[in-house]
């Protein structure tokens, strides 16, 4: 008696464990670029925070102490002082805007082309709490979005922060 021959399988993927895969790979792929520029997004909002606490406090200083108050604008190192503190921006947020952008928030009708507005970078903070007007404008790494934290110009300050959403200023305060 023969022995049996034993059929020989192609030890290869097939074309369904190969479609699959991609859309395994595919899927976690979406997942991470959302997040990452979920993350993006929310480190430049947590950065315009920061400044508006910045301007907080040199507001109540400048109260207190009844003494004007400035907050300088390092747009070289991307960096800000204010009183005896100094903070560095992180590596995801600079100070910028996106391309085609137009501003002032409140009425977009000039192109940007400054980052920061305040008379010669600094903004100033009356012994009575009262901010020179101007804007601050700051941007992701790839300079794709664009948010705004102005003082505008009245007696009594009310900083206002504004993201820009397809080419929209947004009120996010």
């Amino acid at each position: 008696m023969q022995p049996a021959k034993k059929l020989l399988i192609n030890p290869g993927f097939s074309i369904i464990e190969i479609v699959v895969f991609l859309a395994i790979i595919a899927l976690l792929a979406t997942i991470t670029l959302t997040n990452f520029w979920f993350l993006q997004h929310s480190v430049v909002q947590l950065e315009l925070s920061q400044i508006q606490a910045a301007f907080d406090y040199t507001r109540q200083l400048a109260i207190a102490t009844n003494q004007v108050q400035i907050i300088t604008f390092d747009q070289v190192n991307h960096s800000y002082n204010y009183g005896k503190y100094s903070n560095q921006l992180s590596n995801y947020s600079r100070f910028g805007y996106a391309p085609n952008t137009y501003g002032p928030p409140s009425d977009p009708k000039m192109p940007i082309t400054q980052a920061v507005t305040f008379d010669h970078q600094q903004a100033l903070i009356s012994p009575q709490g009262v901010i020179a007007p101007g804007t601050v404008y700051l941007t992701d790494q790839q300079h794709k979005l664009t948010y705004a934290l102005t003082a505008p110009l009245a007696q009594i300050t009310l900083m206002r922060k504004y993201k820009n959403l397809n080419g929209r200023w947004e009120n996010i305060n």
